[in-house]
């Protein structure tokens, strides 16, 4: 079992250049690791379309191509829902912090995130 971390990540702006994410998307990727592990306590979840863009300020058609792109690289679930009957649907979340970790160790799994 994971335990829980120190601090939550964050992006950090002086090292932006560093990232070999575009910073839309490390913004996205930061938000998806603080949400499951800090609001979540590591459990998937699940949110509305318009809270994400209200908190990230990436738009729709975007945020799908890098929820697209993180689940290809194997460490983010994601599907749309229906939340209830009478309500609309929510996309669910989980975030594979083991996959996150094998990535970190090694880099020629395919998901390269830091030069």
């Amino acid at each position: 079992m994971l335990s829980k971390i120190e601090a939550p990540m964050c992006i950090n702006v002086v090292h932006l250049r560093d990232y070999l994410l575009a910073p839309d998307e490390v913004v996205l990727f930061d938000w998806l690791l603080v949400k499951q592990a800090y609001v979540f306590h590591f459990k998937p979840f699940y949110y509305s379309q318009r809270r994400v863009e209200s908190e990230t300020r990436i738009a729709r058609r975007r945020f799908e191509t890098m929820v697209r792109q993180f689940k290809d690289q194997g460490w983010l679930w994601s599907e749309v829902r229906q939340k209830g009957p009478e309500q609309g649907p929510v996309r669910h979340y989980a975030v594979d912090y083991r996959r996150l970790r094998e990535c970190a160790r090694f880099p020629l799994c395919g998901v390269q995130f830091f030069a």
